[in-house]
Protein backbone atom coordinates (compact mmCIF):
# COMPACT_ATOMS: atom_id res chain seq x y z
CA UNK A 1 0.00 0.00 0.00
CA UNK A 2 1.12 3.57 -0.68
CA UNK A 3 0.62 6.43 1.77
CA UNK A 4 1.12 10.17 1.34
CA UNK A 5 3.03 11.46 4.36
CA UNK A 6 3.04 15.19 5.11
CA UNK A 7 6.61 16.49 5.19
CA UNK A 8 6.20 17.69 8.78
CA UNK A 9 5.73 14.04 9.82
CA UNK A 10 8.27 12.22 7.68
CA UNK A 11 11.33 12.54 9.95
CA UNK A 12 9.49 11.52 13.11
CA UNK A 13 7.64 8.74 11.27
CA UNK A 14 10.82 7.20 9.89
CA UNK A 15 12.27 6.83 13.36
CA UNK A 16 9.09 5.11 14.59
CA UNK A 17 8.84 2.83 11.56
CA UNK A 18 12.44 1.66 11.94
CA UNK A 19 11.80 0.78 15.58
CA UNK A 20 8.61 -1.11 14.72
CA UNK A 21 10.26 -2.80 11.76
CA UNK A 22 13.03 -4.17 13.98
CA UNK A 23 10.46 -5.46 16.45
CA UNK A 24 8.39 -7.13 13.73
CA UNK A 25 11.45 -8.83 12.27
CA UNK A 26 12.37 -10.27 15.69
CA UNK A 27 8.85 -11.67 16.03
CA UNK A 28 8.94 -13.27 12.60
CA UNK A 29 6.52 -10.77 11.07
CA UNK A 30 7.70 -9.41 7.75
CA UNK A 31 7.39 -5.66 7.26
CA UNK A 32 9.18 -3.11 5.06
CA UNK A 33 8.78 0.35 3.59
CA UNK A 34 10.48 2.78 1.22
CA UNK A 35 10.09 6.44 0.32
CA UNK A 36 9.05 7.46 -3.18
CA UNK A 37 8.30 10.69 -5.05
CA UNK A 38 7.09 13.97 -3.66
CA UNK A 39 3.45 14.91 -4.23
CA UNK A 40 1.86 18.38 -3.96
CA UNK A 41 -1.65 18.85 -2.57
CA UNK A 42 -3.74 21.84 -1.54
CA UNK A 43 -4.70 21.69 2.12
CA UNK A 44 -6.57 24.04 4.42
CA UNK A 45 -5.23 25.20 7.76
CA UNK A 46 -7.99 24.49 10.29
CA UNK A 47 -7.04 27.54 12.37
CA UNK A 48 -6.62 30.24 9.71
CA UNK A 49 -8.83 28.55 7.05
CA UNK A 50 -6.17 29.56 4.49
CA UNK A 51 -5.65 27.14 1.60
CA UNK A 52 -2.07 26.59 0.50
CA UNK A 53 0.12 24.06 -1.26
CA UNK A 54 1.69 21.36 0.92
CA UNK A 55 4.40 18.80 0.18
CA UNK A 56 3.84 15.09 0.81
CA UNK A 57 6.18 12.13 0.41
CA UNK A 58 5.00 8.84 -1.03
CA UNK A 59 5.77 5.94 1.33
CA UNK A 60 5.13 2.41 0.13
CA UNK A 61 4.69 -0.23 2.84
CA UNK A 62 4.40 -3.98 2.56
CA UNK A 63 4.44 -7.05 4.79
CA UNK A 64 2.98 -10.46 5.56
CA UNK A 65 1.99 -11.73 8.98
CA UNK A 66 1.72 -15.49 8.68
CA UNK A 67 2.39 -18.54 10.87
CA UNK A 68 1.48 -22.20 10.28
CA UNK A 69 -0.05 -21.48 6.87
CA UNK A 70 -2.42 -18.76 8.09
CA UNK A 71 -1.97 -15.17 6.91
CA UNK A 72 -3.25 -12.07 8.60
CA UNK A 73 -5.35 -10.03 6.14
CA UNK A 74 -7.37 -7.39 7.99
CA UNK A 75 -8.71 -5.95 11.21
CA UNK A 76 -12.49 -5.71 11.57
CA UNK A 77 -13.46 -2.70 13.68
CA UNK A 78 -16.95 -3.18 15.16
CA UNK A 79 -18.62 0.21 15.41
CA UNK A 80 -21.72 -0.79 17.40
CA UNK A 81 -21.57 -4.57 17.81
CA UNK A 82 -24.55 -5.05 15.48
CA UNK A 83 -22.95 -5.32 12.08
CA UNK A 84 -21.67 -1.81 11.43
CA UNK A 85 -18.02 -2.59 10.64
CA UNK A 86 -14.94 -0.99 9.18
CA UNK A 87 -12.54 -3.45 7.54
CA UNK A 88 -8.93 -2.26 7.59
CA UNK A 89 -7.19 -4.47 5.08
CA UNK A 90 -3.41 -4.83 5.29
CA UNK A 91 -2.78 -7.65 2.83
CA UNK A 92 -4.05 -6.53 -0.58
CA UNK A 93 -3.40 -9.88 -2.26
CA UNK A 94 -6.82 -11.10 -1.15
CA UNK A 95 -10.40 -9.88 -1.58
CA UNK A 96 -12.24 -9.77 1.74
CA UNK A 97 -15.64 -11.52 1.55
CA UNK A 98 -18.58 -9.10 1.75
CA UNK A 99 -20.06 -10.77 4.82
CA UNK A 100 -17.27 -9.49 7.05
CA UNK A 101 -18.42 -5.91 6.51
CA UNK A 102 -21.63 -6.67 8.43
CA UNK A 103 -20.60 -9.53 10.70
CA UNK A 104 -21.14 -9.33 14.48
CA UNK A 105 -18.04 -9.50 16.79
CA UNK A 106 -17.87 -13.33 16.99
CA UNK A 107 -14.78 -15.50 17.22
CA UNK A 108 -15.13 -18.30 14.66
CA UNK A 109 -12.52 -20.34 16.52
CA UNK A 110 -14.12 -20.60 19.97
CA UNK A 111 -17.62 -19.63 18.76
CA UNK A 112 -18.09 -17.12 21.56
CA UNK A 113 -20.02 -13.93 21.04
CA UNK A 114 -19.18 -11.02 23.27
CA UNK A 115 -18.54 -7.32 23.03
CA UNK A 116 -15.34 -6.76 21.15
CA UNK A 117 -13.93 -3.57 19.65
CA UNK A 118 -12.15 -5.52 16.94
CA UNK A 119 -11.55 -8.99 15.58
CA UNK A 120 -8.88 -10.33 13.24
CA UNK A 121 -9.42 -11.80 9.79
CA UNK A 122 -7.17 -14.67 8.65
CA UNK A 123 -6.95 -16.85 5.54
CA UNK A 124 -5.06 -20.07 4.86
CA UNK A 125 -3.51 -21.52 1.74
CA UNK A 126 -6.72 -23.35 0.81
CA UNK A 127 -8.70 -20.09 0.84
CA UNK A 128 -10.50 -20.71 4.16
CA UNK A 129 -11.36 -17.54 6.09
CA UNK A 130 -11.50 -17.18 9.86
CA UNK A 131 -12.62 -14.33 12.07
CA UNK A 132 -10.96 -14.72 15.47
CA UNK A 133 -10.74 -12.73 18.68
CA UNK A 134 -7.57 -11.49 20.26
CA UNK A 135 -7.45 -14.14 22.95
CA UNK A 136 -7.63 -17.00 20.40
CA UNK A 137 -5.22 -15.47 17.96
CA UNK A 138 -2.05 -16.98 19.48
CA UNK A 139 -3.52 -20.47 19.73
CA UNK A 140 -5.07 -20.30 16.29
CA UNK A 141 -1.90 -19.18 14.51
CA UNK A 142 0.49 -21.27 16.53
CA UNK A 143 2.44 -18.36 18.01
CA UNK A 144 1.28 -15.07 16.51
CA UNK A 145 -0.38 -13.35 19.45
CA UNK A 146 -2.25 -10.08 19.69
CA UNK A 147 0.85 -8.21 20.94
CA UNK A 148 2.89 -9.31 17.96
CA UNK A 149 0.08 -8.49 15.59
CA UNK A 150 -0.39 -5.11 17.26
CA UNK A 151 3.23 -4.28 16.43
CA UNK A 152 2.55 -5.18 12.81
CA UNK A 153 -0.69 -3.19 12.67
CA UNK A 154 0.92 -0.19 14.36
CA UNK A 155 3.23 0.19 11.35
CA UNK A 156 0.25 0.97 9.17
CA UNK A 157 -1.40 3.03 11.88
CA UNK A 158 1.65 5.27 12.01
CA UNK A 159 1.57 5.64 8.24
CA UNK A 160 -2.08 6.65 8.32
CA UNK A 161 -1.38 9.20 11.06
CA UNK A 162 1.47 10.62 9.00
CA UNK A 163 -0.90 11.55 6.19
CA UNK A 164 -2.57 14.21 8.31
CA UNK A 165 -1.40 17.79 8.88
CA UNK A 166 0.68 18.16 12.04
CA UNK A 167 -0.82 21.14 13.90
CA UNK A 168 1.77 20.81 16.67
CA UNK A 169 4.35 22.32 14.32
CA UNK A 170 4.09 26.10 14.75
CA UNK A 171 5.48 27.04 11.35
CA UNK A 172 4.73 25.12 8.18
CA UNK A 173 6.89 25.84 5.13
CA UNK A 174 5.13 27.78 2.38
CA UNK A 175 5.55 26.66 -1.20
CA UNK A 176 5.24 28.58 -4.46
CA UNK A 177 4.45 27.15 -7.89
CA UNK A 178 7.70 27.46 -9.84
CA UNK A 179 6.17 28.26 -13.22
CA UNK A 180 3.81 30.94 -11.90
CA UNK A 181 6.61 32.64 -9.94
CA UNK A 182 8.56 32.87 -13.21
CA UNK A 183 5.50 34.30 -14.97
CA UNK A 184 5.20 37.03 -12.32
CA UNK A 185 8.95 37.72 -12.51
CA UNK A 186 8.86 38.14 -16.31
CA UNK A 187 6.19 40.83 -15.97
CA UNK A 188 8.01 42.58 -13.13
CA UNK A 189 11.33 42.62 -14.98
CA UNK A 190 9.58 44.01 -18.06
CA UNK A 191 8.01 46.80 -16.00
CA UNK A 192 10.79 47.68 -13.53
CA UNK A 193 13.93 45.87 -14.61
CA UNK A 194 15.64 43.36 -12.33
CA UNK A 195 16.67 44.19 -8.77
CA UNK A 196 18.81 41.78 -6.74
CA UNK A 197 17.98 40.48 -3.28
CA UNK A 198 20.06 43.22 -1.60
CA UNK A 199 18.11 46.05 -3.27
CA UNK A 200 15.30 47.89 -1.53
CA UNK A 201 12.74 46.88 -4.16
CA UNK A 202 14.08 43.38 -4.76
CA UNK A 203 12.35 41.57 -7.61
CA UNK A 204 11.92 38.41 -5.53
CA UNK A 205 10.05 40.38 -2.85
CA UNK A 206 7.76 41.92 -5.45
CA UNK A 207 7.22 38.50 -7.02
CA UNK A 208 6.28 37.07 -3.60
CA UNK A 209 3.71 39.82 -3.09
CA UNK A 210 2.28 39.65 -6.62
CA UNK A 211 2.11 35.84 -6.49
CA UNK A 212 0.16 35.84 -3.23
CA UNK A 213 -2.24 38.49 -4.49
CA UNK A 214 -2.98 36.73 -7.80
CA UNK A 215 -3.37 33.39 -6.02
CA UNK A 216 -6.06 34.88 -3.79
CA UNK A 217 -4.23 34.96 -0.48
CA UNK A 218 -5.58 37.54 2.02
CA UNK A 219 -4.13 41.07 1.82
CA UNK A 220 -5.06 44.45 3.25
CA UNK A 221 -6.99 47.08 1.28
CA UNK A 222 -4.00 49.40 0.90
CA UNK A 223 -1.80 46.68 -0.59
CA UNK A 224 -4.65 45.53 -2.82
CA UNK A 225 -5.15 49.04 -4.23
CA UNK A 226 -1.41 49.45 -4.83
CA UNK A 227 -1.13 46.10 -6.63
CA UNK A 228 -4.23 46.77 -8.72
CA UNK A 229 -2.76 50.11 -9.81
CA UNK A 230 0.59 48.49 -10.67
CA UNK A 231 -1.07 45.75 -12.73
CA UNK A 232 -3.23 48.25 -14.60
CA UNK A 233 -0.43 50.76 -15.24
CA UNK A 234 2.02 48.20 -16.62
CA UNK A 235 -0.60 45.97 -18.28
CA UNK A 236 0.54 42.90 -16.36
CA UNK A 237 -0.95 39.53 -17.21
CA UNK A 238 1.30 36.78 -15.80
CA UNK A 239 -1.14 34.02 -16.72
CA UNK A 240 -0.54 34.73 -20.42
CA UNK A 241 3.27 34.59 -20.18
CA UNK A 242 5.02 31.52 -21.62
CA UNK A 243 7.96 30.60 -19.38
CA UNK A 244 8.59 27.14 -20.84
CA UNK A 245 11.51 28.46 -22.96
CA UNK A 246 13.17 29.74 -19.77
CA UNK A 247 12.68 26.42 -17.99
CA UNK A 248 13.95 24.42 -20.98
CA UNK A 249 16.99 26.66 -21.36
CA UNK A 250 17.95 26.30 -17.69
CA UNK A 251 17.50 22.52 -17.61
CA UNK A 252 19.38 21.99 -20.89
CA UNK A 253 22.23 24.38 -20.14
CA UNK A 254 25.75 22.94 -20.28
CA UNK A 255 26.97 25.43 -17.68
CA UNK A 256 28.27 23.51 -14.64
CA UNK A 257 28.90 26.50 -12.39
CA UNK A 258 27.55 26.30 -8.84
CA UNK A 259 24.98 29.00 -9.65
CA UNK A 260 23.57 27.13 -12.66
CA UNK A 261 23.53 23.80 -10.83
CA UNK A 262 21.55 25.38 -7.98
CA UNK A 263 19.26 27.10 -10.47
CA UNK A 264 18.59 23.80 -12.22
CA UNK A 265 17.66 22.16 -8.92
CA UNK A 266 15.19 24.94 -8.14
CA UNK A 267 13.64 25.14 -11.61
CA UNK A 268 13.32 21.35 -11.81
CA UNK A 269 11.02 21.38 -8.75
CA UNK A 270 7.33 21.93 -9.36
CA UNK A 271 7.12 24.01 -6.16
CA UNK A 272 9.79 25.93 -4.23
CA UNK A 273 10.15 27.33 -0.74
CA UNK A 274 10.11 31.05 -0.09
CA UNK A 275 13.82 31.09 0.72
CA UNK A 276 14.55 29.92 -2.84
CA UNK A 277 12.59 32.70 -4.58
CA UNK A 278 15.73 34.82 -4.99
CA UNK A 279 17.61 32.30 -7.12
CA UNK A 280 14.42 31.31 -8.98
CA UNK A 281 13.64 34.91 -9.97
CA UNK A 282 17.22 35.41 -11.14
CA UNK A 283 16.55 32.88 -13.91
CA UNK A 284 14.63 35.55 -15.87
CA UNK A 285 17.42 38.18 -16.22
CA UNK A 286 19.99 35.40 -16.75
CA UNK A 287 17.89 34.00 -19.59
CA UNK A 288 17.33 37.49 -21.05
CA UNK A 289 21.06 38.23 -21.06
CA UNK A 290 21.81 34.94 -22.77
CA UNK A 291 19.15 35.55 -25.42
CA UNK A 292 20.58 39.04 -26.04
CA UNK A 293 24.07 37.54 -26.38
CA UNK A 294 22.81 34.92 -28.82
CA UNK A 295 20.96 37.58 -30.83
CA UNK A 296 24.05 39.80 -30.99
CA UNK A 297 26.21 36.86 -32.00
CA UNK A 298 23.73 35.91 -34.70
CA UNK A 299 23.63 39.50 -35.97
CA UNK A 300 27.43 39.69 -36.00
CA UNK A 301 27.65 36.39 -37.83
CA UNK A 302 25.05 37.52 -40.36
CA UNK A 303 26.94 40.76 -40.88
CA UNK A 304 30.22 38.92 -41.43
CA UNK A 305 28.53 36.54 -43.86
CA UNK A 306 27.10 39.51 -45.74
CA UNK A 307 30.51 41.18 -45.79
CA UNK A 308 32.15 37.97 -46.96
CA UNK A 309 29.58 37.49 -49.73
CA UNK A 310 30.12 40.96 -51.19
CA UNK A 311 33.76 41.55 -50.26
CA UNK A 312 36.52 42.28 -52.77
CA UNK A 313 40.12 43.47 -52.77
CA UNK A 314 41.29 47.02 -53.55
CA UNK A 315 44.04 47.55 -56.17
CA UNK A 316 47.14 45.44 -56.57
CA UNK A 317 50.18 44.97 -54.35
CA UNK A 318 52.36 48.09 -54.35
CA UNK A 319 49.67 50.25 -55.96
CA UNK A 320 48.86 53.63 -54.44
CA UNK A 321 45.14 53.97 -53.82
CA UNK A 322 42.68 56.57 -52.55
CA UNK A 323 39.21 55.53 -51.31
CA UNK A 324 36.20 57.27 -49.82
CA UNK A 325 35.68 56.03 -46.24
CA UNK A 326 32.18 55.36 -44.89
CA UNK A 327 33.21 53.88 -41.53
CA UNK A 328 36.35 53.57 -39.44
CA UNK A 329 37.10 51.93 -36.11
CA UNK A 330 40.07 50.87 -34.04
CA UNK A 331 39.88 47.08 -33.90
CA UNK A 332 42.66 46.59 -31.34
CA UNK A 333 45.94 47.96 -30.07
CA UNK A 334 49.05 46.63 -28.40
CA UNK A 335 52.24 47.97 -26.85
CA UNK A 336 55.67 47.41 -28.38
CA UNK A 337 59.17 48.61 -27.54
CA UNK A 338 58.58 51.47 -29.97
CA UNK A 339 55.22 52.53 -28.54
CA UNK A 340 51.59 51.63 -29.09
CA UNK A 341 50.45 50.08 -32.36
CA UNK A 342 46.84 50.53 -33.47
CA UNK A 343 44.90 48.38 -35.95
CA UNK A 344 42.27 50.34 -37.86
CA UNK A 345 39.52 48.91 -40.00
CA UNK A 346 38.17 51.08 -42.83
CA UNK A 347 35.14 50.37 -45.02
CA UNK A 348 34.96 52.33 -48.26
CA UNK A 349 31.95 53.43 -50.31
CA UNK A 350 32.04 50.11 -52.21
CA UNK A 351 31.81 48.09 -48.97
CA UNK A 352 35.46 46.95 -49.27
CA UNK A 353 37.55 46.40 -46.10
CA UNK A 354 40.99 47.94 -45.63
CA UNK A 355 43.30 47.29 -42.64
CA UNK A 356 46.03 49.69 -41.52
CA UNK A 357 48.42 48.99 -38.61
CA UNK A 358 50.18 52.13 -37.44
CA UNK A 359 51.45 54.00 -34.41
CA UNK A 360 49.51 57.10 -35.49
CA UNK A 361 46.31 58.07 -33.76
CA UNK A 362 43.27 58.40 -36.05
CA UNK A 363 40.10 60.32 -35.22
CA UNK A 364 37.80 57.54 -36.38
CA UNK A 365 34.61 59.59 -36.10
CA UNK A 366 35.56 62.09 -38.81
CA UNK A 367 37.56 60.11 -41.41
CA UNK A 368 36.26 60.70 -44.96
CA UNK A 369 39.16 59.59 -47.14
CA UNK A 370 42.15 57.21 -46.99
CA UNK A 371 45.23 57.28 -49.19
CA UNK A 372 47.97 54.64 -49.01
CA UNK A 373 49.79 51.75 -50.66
CA UNK A 374 48.53 48.19 -50.96
CA UNK A 375 50.76 45.89 -48.94
CA UNK A 376 48.90 42.60 -49.23
CA UNK A 377 45.54 40.89 -49.81
CA UNK A 378 44.29 38.58 -47.05
CA UNK A 379 41.08 36.81 -46.08
CA UNK A 380 39.74 36.83 -42.50
CA UNK A 381 36.72 34.69 -41.66
CA UNK A 382 35.69 34.71 -45.28
CA UNK A 383 36.01 38.49 -45.69
CA UNK A 384 38.52 39.76 -48.24
CA UNK A 385 40.71 42.48 -46.69
CA UNK A 386 43.26 44.80 -48.25
CA UNK A 387 46.28 45.50 -46.01
CA UNK A 388 47.62 49.04 -46.56
CA UNK A 389 50.61 51.06 -45.29
CA UNK A 390 52.19 54.50 -45.66
CA UNK A 391 48.69 55.92 -45.25
CA UNK A 392 47.25 59.37 -44.84
CA UNK A 393 43.74 60.04 -43.66
CA UNK A 394 41.56 62.99 -44.45
CA UNK A 395 39.18 64.10 -41.74
CA UNK A 396 36.34 66.53 -42.01
CA UNK A 397 34.46 68.11 -39.13
CA UNK A 398 30.71 68.15 -39.68
CA UNK A 399 29.40 71.53 -40.71
CA UNK A 400 27.36 73.45 -38.22
CA UNK A 401 23.84 73.41 -39.66
CA UNK A 402 23.09 76.68 -37.85
CA UNK A 403 19.82 77.53 -36.19
CA UNK A 404 16.74 75.79 -37.41
CA UNK A 405 13.80 77.59 -38.98
CA UNK A 406 11.87 77.12 -35.75
CA UNK A 407 14.68 78.70 -33.71
CA UNK A 408 14.86 81.68 -36.09
CA UNK A 409 11.10 82.17 -35.91
CA UNK A 410 11.23 82.18 -32.10
CA UNK A 411 14.13 84.70 -32.10
CA UNK A 412 12.27 87.01 -34.47
CA UNK A 413 9.16 86.83 -32.32
CA UNK A 414 11.18 87.68 -29.17
CA UNK A 415 12.83 90.65 -30.93
CA UNK A 416 9.45 91.92 -32.10
CA UNK A 417 8.09 91.76 -28.55
CA UNK A 418 11.09 93.72 -27.20
CA UNK A 419 10.71 96.40 -29.90
CA UNK A 420 7.03 96.75 -29.03
CA UNK A 421 7.97 97.20 -25.37
CA UNK A 422 10.52 99.89 -26.24
CA UNK A 423 7.96 101.74 -28.34
CA UNK A 424 5.64 101.79 -25.32
CA UNK A 425 8.43 103.19 -23.15
CA UNK A 426 9.15 105.95 -25.73
CA UNK A 427 5.69 107.29 -25.04
CA UNK A 428 6.65 107.77 -21.39
CA UNK A 429 10.22 109.08 -21.84
CA UNK A 430 11.42 111.52 -19.25
CA UNK A 431 14.66 113.17 -18.33
CA UNK A 432 16.71 111.25 -15.79
CA UNK A 433 16.94 114.16 -13.37
CA UNK A 434 14.85 112.76 -10.57
CA UNK A 435 17.17 112.64 -7.52
CA UNK A 436 14.90 110.20 -5.75
CA UNK A 437 17.09 107.34 -7.00
CA UNK A 438 20.33 108.75 -5.61
CA UNK A 439 23.37 110.29 -7.27
CA UNK A 440 24.96 106.96 -8.16
CA UNK A 441 22.21 105.74 -10.52
CA UNK A 442 22.29 106.13 -14.31
CA UNK A 443 19.08 108.10 -14.00
CA UNK A 444 21.16 111.15 -13.09
CA UNK A 445 22.94 111.17 -16.44
CA UNK A 446 21.82 114.07 -18.60
CA UNK A 447 19.38 113.06 -21.31
CA UNK A 448 19.10 109.41 -20.07
CA UNK A 449 15.89 107.77 -21.26
CA UNK A 450 14.02 104.84 -19.70
CA UNK A 451 14.63 102.64 -22.74
CA UNK A 452 18.36 103.50 -22.65
CA UNK A 453 18.52 102.49 -18.99
CA UNK A 454 16.87 99.16 -19.76
CA UNK A 455 19.34 98.49 -22.55
CA UNK A 456 22.27 99.37 -20.30
CA UNK A 457 20.92 97.12 -17.55
CA UNK A 458 20.36 94.27 -19.98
Amino acid sequence: MTYLIHESNIERLEKQLKTIQNKCNKLGTDFGYRKGNEVWKEITDEETLCTYMARFIEVEAWGNAHINGWKFVAVIEHMDGHGQNIVRQFNLNYTVPDRYYTVVPTCEHCNTKRTRKQTYLLVNESGEWKQVGGSCLKEFTGGLDAEQLAAYISCFDKLIEGESFDHSVSHQPKYFETAFVLKCTVELVRAFGYAGTNDTDATCVRAYELYDYLQGYPTNDKAKARLDAMIEKHHMNPAAVDVQPIIDWVLNSDDTSSYMMNLKAVVRSEYVKGKHLGILCSAVPTYNREMERIAKEAARKAQMEAEAAGSSYVGTKGEKITVKVTSCKCVTSWDTQYGTTFMYKFVDDQNRVLIWMTSNYVDCDHVVELTGKVKDHEEYRGVKQTIVYFCKVKTEQPKDPGPSAEDLAQARAAAAEMDAAFRMLDDYDQDATDHEYGPSTPWNAPGMKVRDFIRVSA
